[in-house]
């Protein structure tokens, strides 16, 4: 990943997806996390002129994401800009906050990233497996146009619990269910050496979910494909390709 810090507003054209971090800031702190903490944020003002410019360059879709995207103080009014001005609005989230802004959400945000790292348990805190689950529920319960896609980042303690990930991701409406290769990229050494997996290894859990949960759409992402896709904004305006 290249970092350019370079004003958006030179930039002559754009991919029909555009991510943006919105915030930095997280309550969770996983192992593999490779996003910076210290970088500042924009205001909500700001971040409206980014939308409208990217509008008139024919961005179609916005990716929202963070840190923790439902930490930024002005989310409901961001995601909702976004929606008037037409975009296909996608929010990854771990999914703590998700009740305090429902409303929004099912208002303005056309598919809902969430995680899951295990069955019983996740990276993020004591309590994200059983909100990320409560989400389900209420989405399967109370259907509407908000589709979901579930994130696994394949690792060293969950490579061997793929199959029971996918049995319990059946119970509920899932679009996409994406398996992440882990990446070197901010993160300690001895962290990614204690969490990475052999490609072997990755593999065998890709073969895993595609023999046992052909219903649910599979996707693979790969630090060679994500440096290859990705287009990002940065909470200050950096740009990331």
């Amino acid at each position: 990943l290249l970092i350019i810090p370079l004003n958006i507003f030179c930039m002559a054209s754009f991919p029909k997806k555009v991510n943006l971090r919105i915030t930095q800031k997280c309550n969770a702190n996983c192992s593999y996390c490779f996003s910076k903490k210290s970088i500042p944020e924009l205001a909500l003002a700001e971040f409206e002129k980014i939308f409208v410019f990217l509008k008139g360059k024919g961005v179609k879709i916005v990716g929202i994401s963070g840190g923790e995207p439902l930490i930024f103080s002005q989310i409901d009014e961001a995601l909702k800009k976004l929606k008037e001005l037409g975009f296909e609005v996608c929010l990854d989230s771990n999914g703590d906050y998700f009740f305090e802004h429902a409303q929004a959400i099912l208002n303005n945000v056309d598919c809902l990233g969430l995680p899951v790292d295990f069955v019983g348990r996740s990276y993020r805190n004591d309590n994200n497996f059983e909100m990320v689950k409560k989400i389900l529920v209420f989405l399967k319960q109370n259907p509407s146009n908000v589709q979901v896609k579930i994130g696994t980042v394949v690792t060293k303690d969950n490579n061997e619990k793929i199959e029971e990930i996918g049995k319990f991701l059946s119970k509920y409406r899932i679009a996409l269910w994406t398996l992440y290769k882990l990446v070197p990229l901010n993160i300690s050494k001895h962290k990614f050496n204690r969490l990475k997996v052999s490609d072997t290894k990755f593999w065998r859990a890709v073969d895993s979910a595609m023999k046992f949960y052909k219903r649910i759409r599979i996707n693979i992402n790969t630090p060679q494909k994500m440096n290859r896709s990705y287009f990002f904004i940065e909470c200050n305006g950096d740009l990331i390709i």
